[in-house]
């Protein structure tokens, strides 16, 4: 389902919109309660307030208050055992072609107006919704969730073997249940530091901060990247919201808590749409 960070208030006399910094949860109970509703037109769902401390609250739809089919927000709820069920987690791997897809597409979704996004969410629910029904099962078989690895010291013979699914998230979009997973994340460049054989690209969206880390197994694959990176925080100064996009694994910081990213692979790696060695080369040109 897709996340939900607008609502409108409707008291009966007045409508307004409202998003995550005009409430919090004592506002809620007093006065909000049961007068959420979705914004998007003709869609009479209704909405509840959830607060998230130390992440990012959210609004979600009331129970038994279904959105219009219409409505980028709906879903279906099935009766009865669909799909699978998973038992267990394997590693996985994903492949080049893969992961250069993945980041490109989330740069994509990043550039998108909001009007184009809403119409990309619809197709893609369409979409979703049509594997759904042609997935849809009545025997329970078990099967185990694929984790994909590309840390190079944790694949194996059998995690090459099997081919995973590459989820995106943006920066502020990040929990715990992403936690030594391989995701696709997505933010604006804050800041670069470099060091010997180390690089981290700070980046940030809606006030959550995301470090992109990259370490000495990543420049064992690819030693010309080493002294590159400089290259990204020129261009950050140069320009204004310049994106970035990666593939990497999840972890938590031991320093300050927040979420970071490790990455493994240059593959999955791209500055407002371009690769590192194309923002270097044409820097050298220059």
């Amino acid at each position: 389902m897709v996340s939900i960070y607008e609502a409108i208030y409707n008291n009966g006399k007045e409508k307004v919109l409202i998003n995550l910094d005009d409430i919090n949860m004592e506002d809620y109970l007093k006065k909000y309660r049961g007068k959420l509703f979705c914004t998007t037109t003709s869609c009479k769902a209704k909405l509840s307030y959830v607060n998230r401390t130390g992440k990012r609250s959210h609004f979600r739809t009331w129970r038994e208050s279904p959105h219009s089919q219409s409505c980028i927000h709906f879903f279906e709820k099935e009766d009865g055992r669909i799909g699978v069920r998973q038992s267990g987690v394997q590693n996985g791997s994903v492949s080049i072609d893969q992961m250069r897809k993945s980041v490109r597409e989330a740069f994509e979704l990043a550039i998108l107006s909001e009007e184009e996004r809403v119409r990309r969410r619809e197709s893609d629910r369409q979409k979703r919704q049509s594997r759904k029904q042609r997935r849809k099962v009545t025997a329970n078989v078990e099967q185990p969730a694929i984790r994909i690895v590309t840390d190079p010291a944790k694949k194996t013979e059998d995690s090459n073997r099997v081919n995973g699914r590459l989820y995106k998230r943006n920066a502020d979009a990040l929990r715990e249940t992403d936690l030594g997973h391989t995701r696709t994340v997505t933010g604006i460049v804050k800041s670069v530091e470099t060091g010997k054989k180390s690089a981290q690209v700070r980046v940030y969206k809606n006030g959550i901060f995301v470090n992109f880390k990259f370490e000495e197994a990543f420049f064992a694959s690819v030693p010309q990247y080493e002294g590159l990176f400089h290259y990204i925080s020129r261009f950050a100064t140069e320009n204004t919201n310049v994106i970035f996009c990666a593939v990497g694994e999840v972890r938590h910081s031991k320093q300050n808590g927040e979420f970071e990213l490790v990455v493994f692979e240059s593959e999955g790696l791209l500055i407002h749409g371009r690769t590192l060695p194309s923002l270097a080369a044409s820097y050298s040109i220059e």
